[in-house]
This record gives structure tokens, sequence and C-alpha cells, in this order.
């Protein structure tokens, strides 16, 4: 994961989207990476989303079918 983000161009993203994001552990290397750019973590279980809520939170957070999902 980490070699694969390091492929991407952007130096400063205004904003950044982790479609099926879990538990949030790529969306919290995300943050690091870009602290200010407004990060949306988005998964299909509101299980895993309590989980990357406690561990993280100055992301917003998402309970959504990915497959269905849009910007907003």
């Amino acid at each position: 994961m980490l070699d694969l983000l390091s492929h991407i161009p952007i130096e400063s993203p205004n904003e950044i989207v982790d479609l099926s994001c879990g538990t949030g552990m790529v969306t919290a290397v995300l943050r690091a990476w870009w602290p200010e750019a407004r990060i949306v973590g988005v998964d299909g279980s509101a299980a895993m989303l309590d989980k990357a809520r406690q561990d993280v939170t100055d992301i917003e957070w998402q309970e959504a079918d990915v497959g269905n999902w849009g910007p907003q």
C-alpha cells in the first residue's frame, strides 16, 4: 500500500476519498502524508467505521455502499 501511495503525483491535494476504508488504517496514513487535505473514509460496514472513528478523529467517516457512492 505504501509503495502504491508513493506513486501518487499530487503534492498537496485538497480532498482525498478512501473508498472501502475498513478500519481506517490506510486512511490514517493518508492523513499523516497530507495533513491539510479534507479526508473522507467511506465503507459499507458500520462496525469497521466505529473502529476507524475510535482510532482517528479528524477524518470524515461515511457509511455507504461504495458501488453507489458519489461525492457530496
